[in-house]
């Protein structure tokens, strides 16, 4: 059985942030409460004897919680799962709640990977998105990681922000390059409805850039990076070698992997599982020994075949067509034929060998292809 991806959600913050949809708390309510059931959560898992060769412990915000936390269900995690040596264990943080303490517990509890989300090094672009650290404590918490000897570090950052010009950016990426992370994930800002930044849109539209001006931060982005020796390798997601996110992989290339904690979701035998987002639900449920399982659906391979298309084609590399016949017994191009065929002539789709992949252009409209492919 090929080993699984394990996510675990902390969904606890200091302050929701202006653009996050995300399920999470500015507060602490039950926290004691949320961790014991969690661990519950873990050790039920234990009996599927499931293995595991990465983890991801999200939110959120990891690092706002007391690290002790973390090493307790870390060491839950060992007892409940086959963890595997050399496996990849990364941690969100963010540059206000980090602290050398918390560093050394977390390495002692088996984490080498650390994401820090920093978002922009421009302290008014920050203070746009509702995020509450500066650019200087940024650039101190990523050194304060650095002097413990990680190098395994993601830098989590987003253009096309209220106010940001094409020179805002461009200060962005060279900070980025002067700190030089091994991996850096760089994403458009997505305006959510329900969120601060939707409503402050809404109002004022012409406060962020419009799209001619995204794609031209984009373009210049990519060039830059990839320059520095970070190689694209999906739409927003950068690397050196040998330092690809091997969870996030998981996702985009429809390997299975196990979500726990407050409204995670779980992709196991072609059944897609969300845990409840009701926090009080959960952690009831988990004092009754019953997992929080709001939702079960058993994936039908149309659907499959959707989800390898419509993941596939944001890796760089693209989606392979003997893959395909492997996993759904039939040739892609009898599938999706028309469409591979139509995006070719379009010229947002090229093939190499055994992969087809989307072009530059594509891309650019990433979505529109992604579309192509549901049926």
């Amino acid at each position: 059985m090929k080993n699984k991806g394990l996510y675990i959600h902390i969904p606890y913050c200091a302050q929701k942030c202006k653009y996050c949809d995300f399920l999470s708390f500015a507060n602490g309510d039950r926290m004691e409460d949320y961790f014991s059931a969690l661990k519950k959560e873990i050790s039920l898992f234990g009996e599927f004897q499931y293995g595991v060769d990465s983890v991801f412990i999200g939110g959120g915000t990891p690092s706002f919680i007391p690290s002790s936390y973390v090493k307790d269900f870390m060491e839950t995690v060992r007892g409940a799962f086959a963890l595997k040596e050399g496996a990849e264990i990364t941690i969100e943080m963010n540059p206000e709640s980090v602290s050398r303490e918390k560093l050394e517990v977390y390495l002692k509890a088996g984490v080498n990977r650390f994401s820090m989300g920093v978002q922009s090094f421009n302290d008014e672009s920050l203070r746009y998105i509702g995020r509450i650290h500066n650019s200087k404590k940024a650039i101190e918490a990523i050194g304060m990681i650095r002097s413990l000897g990680i190098e395994n570090i993601n830098i989590d950052m987003m253009m096309a922000l209220p106010y940001q010009t094409f020179d805002d950016l461009k200060r962005d990426v060279e900070m980025v390059l002067q700190i030089n992370p091994n991996h850096l994930s760089y994403y458009s800002l997505i305006l959510e409805e329900g969120t601060c930044l939707y409503d402050y849109y809404e109002k004022n539209p012409e406060a962020f850039p419009d799209e001619g001006l995204d794609r031209r931060m984009y373009h210049y982005l990519v060039g830059e990076l990839e320059n520095a020796g970070l190689r694209q390798y999906e739409i927003s997601n950068f690397a050196k070698e040998n330092y690809e996110s091997r969870h996030n992989l998981k996702y985009w290339s429809l390997e299975e992997y196990i979500g726990l904690g407050l409204g995670s979701s779980s992709f196991i035998d072609k059944t897609r599982r969300k845990n409840t987002s009701d926090l009080s639900f959960y952690i009831y449920s988990l004092e009754k020994g019953r997992l929080p399982i709001e939702s079960s659906e058993k994936i039908t391979e149309k659907e499959l075949m959707e989800d390898f298309m419509i993941f596939g084609i944001r890796k760089n590399r693209g989606v392979s067509k003997e893959e395909f016949k492997k996993l759904f017994s039939v040739e892609l191009e009898g599938v999706y034929g028309k469409e591979v065929k139509g995006l070719m002539k379009d010229g947002l789709m090229e093939e190499e060998g055994d992969y087809l992949r989307l072009t530059k252009r594509g891309r650019d409209l990433s979505n529109l292809c992604e579309l192509k492919f549901i049926k």
